[in-house]
Protein backbone atom coordinates (compact mmCIF):
# COMPACT_ATOMS: atom_id res chain seq x y z
CA UNK A 1 0.00 0.00 0.00
CA UNK A 2 1.27 3.43 -0.87
CA UNK A 3 2.52 5.31 2.16
CA UNK A 4 0.58 8.42 1.07
CA UNK A 5 -2.71 6.62 1.76
CA UNK A 6 -4.14 7.36 5.17
CA UNK A 7 -6.78 5.45 7.11
CA UNK A 8 -9.37 8.16 6.41
CA UNK A 9 -8.87 7.54 2.67
CA UNK A 10 -9.86 3.92 3.20
CA UNK A 11 -12.96 4.90 5.16
CA UNK A 12 -14.01 7.38 2.47
CA UNK A 13 -13.29 4.97 -0.40
CA UNK A 14 -16.84 3.60 -0.49
CA UNK A 15 -15.56 0.05 -0.07
CA UNK A 16 -17.28 -2.25 2.38
CA UNK A 17 -14.86 -3.29 5.10
CA UNK A 18 -15.26 -6.31 7.38
CA UNK A 19 -11.97 -7.24 9.00
CA UNK A 20 -9.84 -7.07 12.09
CA UNK A 21 -7.80 -3.94 12.73
CA UNK A 22 -4.33 -3.80 14.19
CA UNK A 23 -3.51 -0.39 15.66
CA UNK A 24 -0.37 0.47 17.57
CA UNK A 25 0.79 -3.11 17.10
CA UNK A 26 -2.26 -4.36 19.01
CA UNK A 27 -5.13 -6.41 17.63
CA UNK A 28 -8.35 -4.55 18.32
CA UNK A 29 -11.02 -6.15 20.53
CA UNK A 30 -13.84 -6.11 17.95
CA UNK A 31 -14.21 -6.85 14.27
CA UNK A 32 -14.43 -3.65 12.24
CA UNK A 33 -17.38 -3.34 9.88
CA UNK A 34 -17.77 -0.24 7.70
CA UNK A 35 -20.17 0.21 4.80
CA UNK A 36 -20.44 2.73 2.01
CA UNK A 37 -23.09 4.71 3.91
CA UNK A 38 -21.07 4.95 7.13
CA UNK A 39 -19.44 8.31 7.84
CA UNK A 40 -17.89 10.15 10.73
CA UNK A 41 -19.43 13.37 11.96
CA UNK A 42 -17.29 16.52 12.16
CA UNK A 43 -16.93 15.79 15.88
CA UNK A 44 -15.85 12.21 15.09
CA UNK A 45 -13.28 13.42 12.57
CA UNK A 46 -11.78 15.74 15.16
CA UNK A 47 -11.92 13.15 17.96
CA UNK A 48 -10.17 10.46 15.86
CA UNK A 49 -7.88 12.87 13.97
CA UNK A 50 -4.59 11.14 14.88
CA UNK A 51 -5.96 7.76 13.84
CA UNK A 52 -7.55 9.01 10.63
CA UNK A 53 -4.35 10.72 9.46
CA UNK A 54 -2.25 7.60 10.01
CA UNK A 55 -1.04 5.50 7.09
CA UNK A 56 -2.36 1.98 6.80
CA UNK A 57 -1.56 -1.22 5.02
CA UNK A 58 -3.71 -4.09 3.85
CA UNK A 59 -2.41 -7.39 5.15
CA UNK A 60 -2.39 -10.60 3.11
CA UNK A 61 -5.04 -12.13 5.40
CA UNK A 62 -7.47 -9.27 4.62
CA UNK A 63 -6.98 -7.39 7.87
CA UNK A 64 -5.85 -3.78 8.08
CA UNK A 65 -2.93 -2.44 10.07
CA UNK A 66 -3.19 1.25 10.93
CA UNK A 67 0.24 2.70 11.64
CA UNK A 68 -0.82 4.80 14.62
CA UNK A 69 0.92 4.49 18.00
CA UNK A 70 -2.24 5.34 19.97
CA UNK A 71 -3.74 1.88 20.42
CA UNK A 72 -6.14 3.23 23.08
CA UNK A 73 -7.67 5.61 20.52
CA UNK A 74 -7.84 2.65 18.15
CA UNK A 75 -9.66 0.57 20.76
CA UNK A 76 -12.13 3.39 21.34
CA UNK A 77 -12.72 3.76 17.59
CA UNK A 78 -13.19 0.04 17.02
CA UNK A 79 -15.51 -0.45 19.99
CA UNK A 80 -17.47 2.71 19.15
CA UNK A 81 -17.92 1.62 15.53
CA UNK A 82 -19.17 -1.74 16.84
CA UNK A 83 -21.77 0.06 18.97
CA UNK A 84 -20.17 -0.74 22.33
CA UNK A 85 -20.72 2.82 23.59
CA UNK A 86 -23.84 4.77 24.48
CA UNK A 87 -26.19 5.61 21.61
CA UNK A 88 -25.82 9.31 22.40
CA UNK A 89 -22.01 9.17 22.08
CA UNK A 90 -22.22 6.92 19.01
CA UNK A 91 -24.50 9.46 17.32
CA UNK A 92 -22.00 12.24 18.11
CA UNK A 93 -19.21 10.29 16.36
CA UNK A 94 -20.91 8.45 13.49
CA UNK A 95 -23.82 8.73 11.15
CA UNK A 96 -25.22 6.70 8.30
CA UNK A 97 -26.10 8.17 4.94
CA UNK A 98 -29.38 6.65 3.76
CA UNK A 99 -29.57 5.26 0.25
Amino acid sequence: MESSMIFFDLLRSGKSIDCDLIIGGTEMPATFVWGEGDVLTAYGEKFYDALLKSPYRLLENGNVEVLCDDYELGEHFTLAAAGAISKKEHDRLFRRISD
